[in-house]
Parts: C-alpha cells; structure tokens; sequence
C-alpha cells in the first residue's frame, strides 16, 4: 500500500529535466510512502500528459527531498501536503 503525502509543481525557478522515455518535460513531483512494503519513500516524476515519467526510492523522507532538491532545485518549504 502507497500513500501520497507531498507534492510539488514545478515552476520557472526549478530545474524541468526531460524524461528520456516520454521526452517530455517533468512538471511536478510527488513523494509516496510505502508504509506496508518497504517502509521508504518514492519520489515520482510526472510530466505534463501526467503520466508517470520516472521515480527514485529513498530510506527516509528528508532522503527523498534532497533528491528533488538536487534535481529539481525544490526547497523544503514549497512542498504542499497531498492531503490538505
């Protein structure tokens, strides 16, 4: 079982790297806990016909949100709870 808990748009301040399967641009990022399997993080890339275009996993939550800030230049503060 994966839940989404965080997301984020990327705007004209982020890095929109391209997918190379779908050569599209990636345009907003979703973090899923994976409470029930591996107990870790996925960091899902999206892109604008939102389709899934790549995902990394992660151990910890703050693992995962260095990643999308090293890839994607995403701080802390502009993740947006998927719940709310």
């Amino acid at each position: 079982m994966e839940d989404s808990i965080l997301w984020v748009e990327l705007g004209e301040s982020h890095s929109h790297t391209y997918s190379n399967l779908y050569k599209e641009p990636i345009v907003w990022l979703e973090i899923i806990h994976d409470r029930h399997n591996t107990g870790g993080y996925f960091l899902h890339n999206w892109n604008r016909a939102h389709t899934r275009s790549g995902d990394t996993w992660h151990q910890s939550l703050d693992d995962a949100m260095h990643q999308a800030e090293n890839m994607h230049c995403v701080t802390y503060n502009e993740w947006l709870n998927t719940h709310d």
